[in-house]
């Protein structure tokens, strides 16, 4: 079976609106899907699913494509790498094509077998040592493995004897980060800490975080960033709590490692963690693809407070409802699940605060709003967060309450919110498609060659009669080009299907298909037709005169 054939195999068992609905919300809209794009900063619904033509495209960015096109782009994946994740997912076995390891997925393998050599080295410590009396302490004795844990080991430099004898380099170990170099030479990163293995949502190691037995400082220590890890746009725990967010439509987000696994403990399975900061943007983005409802359930200290406070407006910004949870007398999440058990979190839970109220309230503790200056430090405060809110109803709500607390016209802050939003646009303008999504660098192709693709993918008797009537010499876009050259050579063969014509093209070729699709041709096809071909025939024409005229009078410059 040949690379096209399992190509079409791996299609027809990956329906386009259950793969992308794993990665973002869709809504349905008469017989198309739409979606908040996640491949640049959109604010209303840009992205279009055509369910039929099995192709996505975004009226803002211009990403497009089909199924491989989308998980290309939203997993960072070549395109063998979406055809091996596609593959798997759909139980097909590529069999003879071996998808060959790039540079990530070695990184990966690496972080893999220094999770491996971390469990082992916690499963020979006895039981009277710290990392166990640790896990005793916790109630996670029996079930470490469960949680992916282990132990770095009592001295430096074990991690990087074992990756010699598994043959790993040194440069390849700093790569992936758990070793670095120093004027001693070559160290492990983690030394005498627990080790929690971060991994991406398919289940791949990608960077560790250590926590320290002893006192050590900082009490944390994550892996750096990597080519394969980036902290800001992680969650931790998210591969395992996936099934049951999806389940509840419902994510807690906590602050640290040992709170998730302090809520998994007593069944509470949907919780999160950024690893020790305030929420990003881009976790927010994250999470949001599969809850409607968050929870941030941060530490009841005073850092945690200051973390609830910076998370929000990331969440403002996402399509989803915030909710914030103090837990009681100062407790960690960790330790009120186990003082009180999953009854303890769900109470929590129920008396939560709305994430809006709860910052109102919080701007009202920290601002003098008796005072003129006070007013105007809360309102400027609470600008940037409401520009960052999508939904226009709901910003508006928040800008009356807002104007209710301070006393002031509502149209003032209006005003404010909508210069800001401005300013955002204009930030963005040449920003559209994040850097290091592949994009189209040549110009767009002519809109009537893209009028013409529409017409001759939509209905396979117009592709016929393109092949057979149309001058190649006529089309300026290469990419164009190269989709009729293909449904040409499909033609000679008796084939004219769209799907069977997609199977064939590269990703740069189908984005453009992708982005005829979707185009709507207003007027008569058939006179739509006879005068584009007639159009690109007459560009033929005069481009052949010209290369004629040149071969003449081209090297006569006198």
């Amino acid at each position: 079976m040949d690379l096209s054939e399992i190509k079409g195999r791996i299609r027809e068992k990956s329906n386009i609106v259950d793969v992308m609905a794993e990665y973002i919300r869709l809504q349905k809209v008469g017989k198309r899907y739409r979606a908040i794009c996640p491949f640049h900063q959109d604010t209303k619904p840009s992205l279009y699913i055509d369910p039929e033509k099995e192709m996505f495209h975004c009226f803002g960015c211009g990403a497009g494509g089909d199924v491989f096109n989308f998980i290309m782009l939203i997993e960072r994946l070549d395109f063998m790498g979406a055809m091996k994740l596609l593959a798997e997912r759909a139980g097909i076995t590529i069999g003879d094509i071996e998808h060959k390891k790039g540079d990530k997925d070695r990184l990966m393998e690496i972080v893999g077998l220094a999770r491996d050599f971390y469990e082992a080295n916690l499963r020979r410590v006895s039981q009277n040592h710290p990392a166990k009396r640790f896990l005793d302490e916790r109630g996670i004795s029996d079930r470490w493995l469960e949680f992916g844990i282990g132990y770095t080991g009592d001295k430096w430099g074990g991690l990087v004897e074992f990756l010699n004898d598994k043959g790993v380099s040194e440069e390849d170990g700093e790569r992936a980060g758990i070793i670095y170099r120093d004027d001693s030479g070559v160290r492990d990163y983690l030394n005498k800490r627990l080790v929690f293995v971060i991994s991406n949502l398919r289940g791949n190691a990608i960077a560790l975080a250590g926590r320290g037995l002893a006192g050590e400082e900082p009490k944390y220590l994550n892996t750096p960033n990597t080519d394969i890890f980036h902290k800001g746009r992680v969650l931790y725990n998210l591969n395992r709590a996936l099934p049951k967010i999806k389940e509840t439509r419902r994510a807690i987000v906590v602050e640290g490692y040992m709170d998730v696994i302090g809520l998994a403990l007593v069944g509470v399975k949907e919780a999160v963690a950024p690893m020790g900061t305030a929420l990003t943007s881009e976790q927010a983005q994250l999470i949001s693809r599969y809850a409607d409802i968050v929870y941030l359930l941060f530490d009841g200290d005073d850092a945690g407070e200051r973390a609830t406070i910076r998370s929000l407006p990331a969440l403002f910004a996402q399509d989803v409802e915030v909710f914030v949870v103090r837990p009681p007398d100062g407790l960690d999440p960790d330790e009120l699940a186990r003082r009180d058990g999953s009854e303890g979190i769900n109470r929590a839970l129920d008396n939560a605060y709305s994430g809006w109220d709860y910052m109102l309230k919080s701007g009202v503790e920290e601002y003098d709003i008796n005072t003129p200056m006070g007013k105007s430090n809360l309102v400027e405060a609470f600008l940037e967060p409401l520009a960052s809110i999508r939904d226009e109803v709901r910003r508006g709500v928040f800008i009356e309450e807002l104007a209710k607390v301070v006393s002031i016209d509502r149209d003032l802050i209006k005003r404010g919110v909508e210069n800001r939003i401005r300013g955002r646009k204009r930030a963005t303008a040449n920003k559209q498609v994040l850097s290091d999504i592949k994009t189209v660098k040549d110009k767009k192709p002519p809109l009537y060659e893209i009028e013409l693709l529409n017409i001759i993918l939509s209905d396979g008797r117009y592709m016929r009669r393109a092949v057979n009537e149309i001058n190649l010499n006529g089309i300026t876009d290469q990419r164009v080009r190269r989709i009729v050259e293909q449904a040409s050579e499909l033609s000679g063969r008796g084939i004219n299907d769209t799907r069977k014509l997609m199977e064939n093209l590269d990703s740069e070729t189908t984005e453009v298909a992708s982005k005829a699709l979707f185009m709507e041709i207003v007027w008569d096809v058939e006179t739509a037709f006879n005068d584009l071909m007639s159009k690109i025939n007459s560009i033929a024409k005069r481009r052949e005169l010209a290369d004629k005229m040149y071969e003449i009078f081209g090297s006569d410059t006198s």
